[in-house]
C-alpha cells in the first residue's frame, strides 16, 4: 500500500493540511461519505473505571461499531486500541508526528487486512511528538468524526481545553458517567451508551 496525500481544513479556521494516509484507502473514502465514526480521547490520567468502561465498549466497537478515530496515546487510547485490533471494524490512528518509516509488528496485519488506517497531519521529517503536535492532532481527530467522546479530562488539562473548543462545533458530544467527568457534563457532554 502507497502512502497517499489527502486536503483537510479544521472547523472553523480557514488551515488547510495535507494529510499523509497509508493502509486501504477505502477506509479514508467511507469516512470522509458519512460512515458512522467516533473520535476517542482522553487525559493521561483517569480512574480505573473509567479505564475498565472504555475497555468495555471497545470490545463492542470492534464487532459492532462505528468508526474509531484517536491518537491512541493516552493510557485509556491506547487500551482501546489493543482491544480494537483484535476485531473486524476499521480503525484510524491519527500520529502526532510523521508517518512511521516501519511499521511496528502489531500494526503490520491490520493494515494489511485493510483495518487499520494511519492518517499524519505532518511531514516524515517530524519524527518525535511534541505537545504542540499532539494539540494539533486531537482537534483533527474531532474534526474527522461525525461524534466525539473524550472518557476523562482533568481540570485545566490541554483534553480539558480542547472539550471547550470542540463544545462549539456542533457535534454529539459524549463522556462516561463518573463524578470526575463532571467538567465535561457541564460544558453538555452526555453519558454515553444513555442515548
Amino acid at each position: 500500500m502507497q502512502e497517499q496525500q489527502v486536503p483537510f481544513r479544521l472547523p472553523q479556521s480557514d488551515a488547510v493540511f495535507q494529510l499523509n494516509i497509508w493502509g486501504d484507502p477505502t477506509i479514508w473514502t467511507s469516512i470522509t461519505t458519512g460512515s458512522p465514526t467516533l473520535a476517542l480521547l482522553s487525559s493521561s490520567r483517569v480512574p480505573a473505571s473509567i479505564l475498565l468502561q472504555i475497555h468495555d465498549w471497545a470490545r463492542h466497537w470492534r464487532q459492532h461499531g462505528p468508526t474509531i478515530i484517536s491518537g491512541f496515546q493516552s493510557e485509556v487510547e491506547n487500551e482501546a486500541l489493543q482491544v480494537l485490533l483484535g476485531g473486524v471494524q476499521p480503525v484510524v490512528l491519527v500520529l502526532a508526528r510523521g508517518m512511521l518509516k516501519r511499521l511496528r509488528p502489531e500494526y503490520r496485519q491490520p493494515v494489511e487486512e485493510g483495518r487499520l488506517l494511519l492518517v499524519s497531519p505532518f511531514p516524515d521529517s517530524v519524527q518525535w511528538v511534541s505537545a504542540k503536535n499532539a494539540q494539533l492532532r486531537n482537534r483533527i481527530v474531532c474534526a474527522l468524526t461525525q461524534e466525539i467522546i473524550i472518557a476523562h479530562a482533568d481540570n485545566n488539562s490541554k483534553t480539558a481545553a480542547l472539550a471547550e473548543e470542540v463544545a462549539g462545533w456542533g457535534k454529539p458530544l459524549w463522556t462516561v458517567a463518573h463524578p470526575a467527568n463532571h467538567n465535561l457534563l457541564a460544558l453538555g457532554f452526555q453519558p454515553y451508551g444513555e442515548q
